[in-house]
């Protein structure tokens, strides 16, 4: 009897590894990674979108190297002043910078310090009333912590000052590496209305950087005649727009600004009625 169940057991054993081998494990599929596609070395990187500023349009003024002048939508710009800076400093000086010729053509100004200048050679004798904007085309290669472009000038009247000077209208706040061309539209300045047009300029001033660290190539300047509707319309800056707006609004406390008192309708007098005769009334006395 013992004999017959040992004999049972390699029956029995291999009965349960067939049935152990019958039943399906569970498997977790591994699938490869997508390939993704190599950057071959070299490859440039797309450069940033331009940087937008808020009342900051881009400049619709262009430089033709071949012709060597300013255009706006393909016209050229009648200007009675133009350097090109090819190796020179044309009379550009600089106050709290240096200036040197740019490698090829331009003029290379570091920022030295606060309230950098850079001015034109004097005696321009430029007829304000014909000219109208200067434009300056240049490449931000360093930047400082801010940058505010001025435009100041002097006359056989008055020198640089406050009550007299423009801001760029177009292309004032380039990026780093960037090059634009500034227009400061001295028909609509930021304060002198009507000083430039009614004079005669023999000096300008240009401040960049307002303190230490920035860098520009100046590439070209001009002053320029804008023969009219040839810039669509430069925009008044938006600051000189914003005090030109409450400038024409009436002040409350002047006369303008009261609204006129309604009429009111004048008071009706009370009608008087005469009374219907009575009968049997004859000469006031009853009959």
């Amino acid at each position: 009897m013992m004999a017959k169940r040992l004999a049972l057991y390699p029956a029995l054993l291999a009965a349960l590894t067939l049935a152990a081998c019958d039943r399906s494990a569970v498997r977790v599929e591994k699938r490869a990674p997508k390939p993704v596609a190599a950057v071959p070395l070299g490859t440039p990187i797309s450069p940033p979108k331009p940087h937008a500023f808020p009342d900051d349009p881009p400049s619709p003024v262009t430089w033709n190297a071949g012709k060597a002048v300013f255009e706006v939508n393909g016209r050229s710009l009648r200007a009675e002043k133009v350097w090109t800076f090819d190796g020179a400093t044309d009379g550009f000086v600089a106050t709290h910078a240096e200036v040197i010729p740019a490698d090829g053509a331009g003029l290379a100004l570091k920022i030295g310090g606060r309230d950098t200048i850079l001015r034109t050679p004097r005696g321009l004798n430029v007829a304000g009333a014909n000219r109208s904007v200067v434009l300056v085309r240049l490449t931000r290669t360093g930047a400082a912590k801010r940058l505010d472009p001025t435009l100041y000038y002097s006359t056989a009247a008055h020198g640089e000052g406050q009550s007299w000077f423009a801001k760029p209208v177009f292309g004032g706040h380039p990026r780093l590496n960037d090059t634009t061309t500034m227009v400061f539209n001295l028909h609509r300045p930021a304060a002198g209305e009507g000083d430039w047009k009614s004079s005669v300029i023999d000096q300008v001033r240009l401040d960049l950087d307002d303190g230490p660290g920035g860098a520009f190539v100046i590439r070209q300047v001009a002053i320029a005649q804008d023969p009219g509707n040839l810039f669509p319309a430069l925009p008044t800056p938006p600051a000189a727009a914003k005090a030109e707006s409450e400038r024409a609004k009436p002040d409350a406390k002047t006369p303008e600004a009261k609204k006129p008192e309604a009429k009111k309708p004048a008071a009706k007098k009370p009608e008087t009625k005469t009374p219907p005769k009575l009968k049997g009334v004859v000469g006031g006395a009853v009959g």
